[in-house]
C-alpha cells in the first residue's frame, strides 16, 4: 500500500496486526495477497446472509448459531479445499504462486478466531 488511507483499509476488512510493518514508511508491503481481506470479506458477507435467511426459520438463538457455525465450516472447509484443488491441479501453476498461495491460506486460518468472534458478536 502507498498510503495512510490504503493501509487502514486493508485493517478494516482484515485482522492483522504487525508493529513492525506499522513501523515502516510508505510504501508497506503486507505478507499477504490482496486477495486475502477480500476473501475475508466475503466469508462475513456470507455469514450474514446465514443469519438473515434463518430470520424466517423460528430456530433459537443456539439452533441460529449452530447453523451459522456449520455452514461456515462448510465454506471454508469443502468450498475453499475444492478451489484450492483444482488450482493446485493446473499444469501452468508457478512455484512462486504454490508459495503465496500457501501464505495467504495460513492467514485465512490464523483468522478463523476473528470470524468465530464475529458469528458470536451477531449472534
Amino acid at each position: 500500500v502507498s498510503s495512510q488511507a490504503e493501509y487502514d483499509n486493508v485493517l478494516e476488512t482484515f485482522p492483522f496486526h504487525d508493529q513492525a510493518l506499522e513501523q515502516l514508511s510508505f510504501p508497506k508491503r503486507f505478507p499477504f495477497s490482496p486477495l486475502v481481506p477480500k476473501i475475508y470479506q466475503q466469508v462475513k458477507e456470507f455469514i450474514y446472509a446465514c443469519l438473515k435467511f434463518s430470520e424466517d426459520l423460528n430456530l433459537s438463538q443456539g439452533e441460529v448459531d449452530d447453523m451459522i457455525r456449520k455452514s461456515t465450516n462448510l465454506l471454508l472447509s469443502r468450498s475453499f479445499s475444492g478451489c484450492l484443488s483444482s488450482l493446485f491441479r493446473k499444469p501452468s501453476l508457478a512455484l512462486l504462486q504454490v508459495i503465496q498461495i500457501i501464505i495467504d491460506t495460513g492467514y485465512l486460518e490464523e483468522a478463523t478466531v476473528y470470524l468465530e468472534e464475529f458469528v458470536s458478536n451477531i449472534t
